[in-house]
C-alpha cells in the first residue's frame, strides 16, 4: 500500500515552445486569436504574435487551479463560465506588482473545455517594455515563478 497526499490545487500555466528564460505563458488576446508573444515567434505557424500592450486584455491558460463553481467530473466540459469557488482567494502579481481584483475579472475553467483553466486580466497601464512574471495564487496555492508574458510599450 502507498499513501498520497490530494492537494486542493496545484496551479500551473502552460508554456509556449521554444521556450525563453523560463518560458511564455500561453496567452492570447481577449479580443481576438492573436498570441501574446515576440513578434514572428512561431513564424506564423501557429497564427500571429506580438506583445502585449499597458492597458490591453489577455487570456492565460493553466491547468490544476481547483474547484469551481460547477460541479464537474473528471473529464466532463464545462458548459459555461465556472470561477473558482470565492475561499480560493485568487490573487495574481504581475511583474511583481499584485493585481488589483478589478483587474482580474475571470478565473476558472475556460468555457467549453474540461480540465483548461483560464485567466483573464487587464496588463497593468504601468507595465514596462520587457518580459514580466506572472504568478497566480488560488488555495495557497502558486504557480511556479518564472513564466514571462512579454510587454511592449507603444
Amino acid at each position: 500500500a502507498e499513501s498520497a497526499t490530494v492537494e486542493t490545487a496545484t496551479p500551473g500555466f502552460f508554456l509556449f515552445e521554444p521556450l525563453a528564460n523560463d518560458g511564455f505563458i500561453a496567452a492570447r488576446f481577449n479580443s481576438d486569436a492573436v498570441i501574446v508573444a515576440p513578434a514572428g515567434l512561431f513564424n506564423d505557424d501557429f497564427g500571429p504574435s506580438r506583445p502585449a500592450k499597458p492597458g490591453e486584455i489577455i487570456a492565460m491558460f493553466g491547468t490544476g487551479w481547483g474547484p469551481t463553481t460547477a460541479s464537474l467530473d473528471t473529464g466532463q466540459l464545462a458548459p459555461g463560465a465556472a470561477e473558482l469557488l470565492p475561499n480560493a482567494n485568487p490573487t495574481v502579481s504581475f511583474g511583481g506588482f499584485v493585481l488589483d481584483p478589478q483587474d482580474v475579472p475571470y478565473v476558472g475553467v475556460a468555457p467549453g473545455t474540461a480540465g483548461l483553466y483560464q485567466l483573464v486580466i487587464y496588463v497593468p497601464a504601468g507595465a514596462q517594455t520587457g518580459n514580466h512574471q506572472v504568478v497566480l495564487n488560488v488555495y495557497g496555492k502558486s504557480t511556479p515563478v518564472g513564466p514571462v508574458v512579454p510587454v511592449v510599450r507603444p
